[in-house]
């Protein structure tokens, strides 16, 4: 009876909060009317099934049959009220998750949750739009989305300096003069040997490599948990719910059943908050760090932020924004300017370290200085040699070399994005299947997930 006063209070409240719901603000995928209709179906059967048997356990006598049949009719009831549920409550939790979302990532949330600002899905490239369904994303897989993003296209940046970088040592450090005494005879021609002008800039070209390869491995990893954060919105949450109510209708699938539906809703609800954490920090860092003006260059981070607000065709690579933006950091107000360096930003939200503290730096972008000089002719045998001999000192760390300095920087800008990439993403995993854990037992479903969590 408990159990059943309960089943009717939670429709009631669901059908409640599904009438209180504004029009528009959660939008339930076609997927949900499709197998909510097979849902609806499939309890009709089991509920035929249940009383079929009640009546035969009548009809026999046997009190066992009865008792079976009564306490398959309160399962069938419950399932029935879970399937209430998805109509009312999911669109309730989503609100409670965008309010859990604005007051943990305040900034994050005005960026890409706001109605005020443009919708991210009209941005085209080659008149082909970029990830239509964005708009139609809850708050909280939004913000998810673009903390992954930011840290992909932020890296994205850092290792084009690289591989530019990277690309001119490997064709410099080829270079070689041959030395071949004139007049030998056949015999004797190979006694020549030949000198690698600039074989010295394999010394940090190995470093420029170490840190490219890795860091395409890591712009994969955030790749990766971007599709996925989409597929669990957009496919996985709808099609395991649904799935996951209609094998809770029969008594050999309910455990099974109630398993699903407890995932679904902590991958939907639990697994994208620890991003939104992710993103909370990931804003103060960079706001505290980065673009605190009185911080000494060499303790500001060198991962900068980056908003990909993909709302106008992108502008010119590298072009500098004199736009100031004042953000409140630890109670004081830090101006910043901005730089677009990746080329996806627009002049209204530019989130990019400046121009001239990349240039103060003795980071990987100086190197890029002896292209300008490699392209004039008249130059080539002046300015770019002495530049590139300057910066030739990869072995004097006690120095302070730039070179190997730049190297230093590389590893620690790597370091960072390989920690904002897998540490919050490990917190989500250990909290979803804590979240699972403790749902499952409540929709009916196996409490022990051991086989789980060692897939895992």
């Amino acid at each position: 009876m408990k159990k059943m006063l309960l089943s009717m209070l939670l429709a009631f409240a669901a059908l409640s909060v599904a009438h209180a719901q504004p029009a528009g603000q959660f939008t339930f995928p076609s997927v949900f009317t499709t197998y909510a209709g097979i849902a609806v179906a499939l309890l009709a059967i089991s509920i035929f099934l249940a009383a079929a048997v009640y009546m035969l356990g009548n009809f026999l006598s046997n009190e066992k049959m009865k008792v079976w049949a009564k306490g398959e009719a309160v399962e069938i009831f419950y399932s029935g009220v879970i399937l209430a549920m998805a109509l009312g409550l999911v669109a309730m939790a989503d609100s409670v998750a965008e309010e859990f979302t604005r007051t943990i990532d305040t900034y994050g949330a005005s960026v890409v949750c706001n109605s005020a600002i443009p919708a991210f899905n009209t941005f085209t490239l080659d008149g082909k739009p970029i990830d239509p369904g964005y708009a139609t994303l809850p708050c909280h897989i939004r913000v998810a989305k673009n903390f992954l993003a930011s840290l992909f296209y932020e890296t994205a940046g850092f290792l084009k300096a690289v591989g530019v970088t990277h690309s001119w040592y490997t064709f410099l450090s080829s270079f070689t003069i041959d030395y071949t005494p004139v007049g030998t005879t056949t015999f004797f021609s190979g006694a020549g040997f030949n000198h690698g002008v600039f074989a010295y800039l394999n010394a940090k070209n190995n470093g420029l490599s170490f840190l490219f390869d890795n860091g395409v491995k890591v712009l994969t990893i955030l790749r990766f948990q971007e599709i996925l954060m989409n597929f669990i919105a957009v496919a996985l949450f709808p099609l395991m719910l649904m799935a996951g109510i209609i094998l809770r209708s029969f008594m050999l699938t309910r455990k099974l059943g109630g398993l699903l539906m407890a995932l679904a809703l902590s991958l939907y609800f639990i697994y994208p908050m620890f991003y939104v954490l992710g993103d909370s920090v990931y804003n103060g860092v960079i706001a505290a760090q980065h673009y605190d003006s009185s911080l000494p260059p060499e303790q500001r981070s060198a991962l900068a932020r980056v908003f990909v607000d993909l709302d106008a065709a992108p502008p010119k690579m590298n072009d500098t924004y004199k736009e100031n933006y004042t953000v409140n950091v630890n109670g004081s107000n830090v101006t910043i300017t901005l730089l677009n360096q990746l080329a996806v930003l627009t002049a209204a939200q530019q989130c990019q370290q400046t121009l001239d503290d990349v240039n103060s730096r003795s980071n990987l972008l100086n190197d890029n200085s002896i292209l300008p000089a490699f392209g004039t002719n008249n130059t080539l045998l002046g300015n770019w040699l002495s530049d590139a001999f300057k910066k030739g000192g990869t072995w004097d760390p006690v120095s302070n070399s730039m070179s190997f300095q730049s190297i230093l920087t590389g590893i620690d800008v790597l370091a960072k994005a390989l920690f904002f990439s897998l540490f919050f993403s490990f917190l989500s995993i250990f909290a979803t299947l804590a979240s699972v854990k403790a749902l499952s037992p409540i929709f009916g479903g196996d409490v022990e997930i051991a086989g789980l969590t060692h897939l895992i």
